[in-house]
């Protein structure tokens, strides 16, 4: 082996470990924000057998986290148990949140920020589950995955509130 392709190759080991580094510290870290996070009064109720929810992605980024030239596309769907039925407004209009919401997400910033409408099969439902589903891409190649399942049960007396906590 010569000089010359000792160098080179060495070169393109250090290139190499290098490009794997800086993937590894600017990999997407997501996070959900809903407004019962901490305990609070979770859905916005609109009638008796009506509720909204606003989820957000956020993307924290990784250990150099205001490197933002990584622009993954996250996208949020859910899924719920079997006394509710969810749709959202998709780019279609009005479609189940089984189908996904989805929007880039540079480091350090929110979106795609959903919101859901709940229909409850009975009025005020006792308690119910969901499942929100996060995944981030880029070019739908998946790089990161999420998933929250909450359980909400009917605040005592108060049928204008649901308490949720993750399961």
């Amino acid at each position: 082996m010569t000089k010359t392709t000792k160098k080179i190759s060495i070169t393109a080991i250090l290139i190499i470990f290098g490009t794997i580094v800086l993937v590894i510290l600017t990999w997407p870290r997501l996070s959900l924000q809903t407004k019962f996070d901490g305990g609070q009064s979770n859905f916005q109720i609109y009638n008796p057998d009506t509720a909204k929810l606003t989820v957000s992605v956020w993307n924290r980024g990784g250990a150099i986290s205001d490197w933002k030239i990584i622009t993954p596309e996250s996208c949020v769907s859910a899924k719920v148990g079997g006394n509710i039925t969810c749709t959202h407004e998709g780019f279609g209009g009005i479609t189940p949140c089984t189908f996904a919401i989805c929007s880039p997400t540079k480091v350090q910033e929110i979106g795609p920020t959903d919101i859901m409408s709940f229909k409850f099969n009975e009025p005020y439902p006792k308690n119910f589950t969901f499942t929100l589903d996060v995944q981030s891409s880029f070019s739908f190649i998946p790089i990161a995955t999420m998933n929250e399942t909450y359980y909400c049960n009917l605040n005592g007396d108060n049928v204008d509130s649901y308490n949720c906590s993750k399961i």
